[in-house]
């Protein structure tokens, strides 16, 4: 058995009970994924300008929104899950900062006004089970942008989904929290299924409950992604493997584009 970083999947099948629970483990799971460094490339490519709105698509419970609050622009975060906004706007009225946060299916994407730029970090794409719901989403994307507006995202590579189920189960266990994950891949649709089982330490009685998820991913080649973003309109800017470098890469398991209106 091997032991895989937590990616957010599109859940199906899941009560809004298990949402609150993997709502609050949620941030545990994914202390791997480099937030500041995203923040700050992210940065780059959008300027210093203050006056700029910037909408994270898919934010959970807010962690790459933390870190933009070190730049100056106008912040705003956009989740399908209650229950991730509500630990989002707790941490953000700890620190004192009114952060706009609006519940919503990015499928069914509409916002009362123009923005500087849209970011879907960490997966949010992989949501999207359907090329259509991709092309779409980013024609909606698109018209709710300003002149030079700015759409920076991620996804899974071909090769990474590929691969996924190779490993499987994946094991992880600290003393909060432990997960069996059992990943199947549907090579037709290049999707990848997984079974979780998660034990996590109840604050009450000092005992792990147990709960079940079943989580959907796809994945999407660079190529179909570009061709995506340039029938819209977009002019795609830079599109690298890796944050740290800023460079491409082949076989890499995550693309980064960042394109601009």
């Amino acid at each position: 058995m091997g032991r895989r970083p937590f990616n957010r999947c599109r859940v199906r099948g899941v009560t809004m009970s298990h949402y609150q629970r993997f709502a609050k483990i949620y941030d545990e799971l994914m202390q791997d994924i480099p937030y500041e460094l995203y923040s700050k490339r992210i940065a780059e490519f959008l300027g210093p300008q203050m006056s700029r709105t910037v909408v994270e698509l898919g934010c959970g419970t807010g962690n790459l929104l933390e870190k933009l609050m070190s730049y100056p622009y106008q912040i705003e975060g956009v989740d399908i899950s209650e229950e991730m906004l509500s630990i989002a706007s707790t941490k953000f009225t700890e620190k004192k900062h009114h952060i706009p946060l609006t519940c919503m299916d990015i499928r069914d994407f509409d916002y009362p006004k123009q923005v500087d730029a849209f970011i879907l970090a960490v997966d949010v794409v992989n949501y999207l089970l359907e090329e259509d719901e991709i092309a779409s989403l980013f024609e909606t994307l698109y018209q709710f942008l300003n002149e030079d507006g700015c759409v920076v995202f991620d996804s899974h590579t071909l090769q990474k989904m590929a691969s996924l189920h190779e490993g499987s189960p994946y094991t992880f266990e600290n003393e909060n929290l432990a997960y069996i994950w059992y990943a199947e891949k549907n090579q037709q649709h290049d999707m990848v299924e997984s079974d979780l089982t998660f034990f996590v330490k109840n604050e009450d009685d000092r005992l792990f409950h147990r709960f079940h998820e079943t989580h959907i991913q796809r994945g999407y080649s660079t190529e179909f992604l570009t061709n995506v973003l340039l029938a819209v309109g977009f002019k795609i800017e830079t599109v690298v493997t890796s944050l740290e470098t800023m460079t491409f890469e082949e076989n890499a398991e995550r693309v980064y584009f960042f394109a601009r209106k």
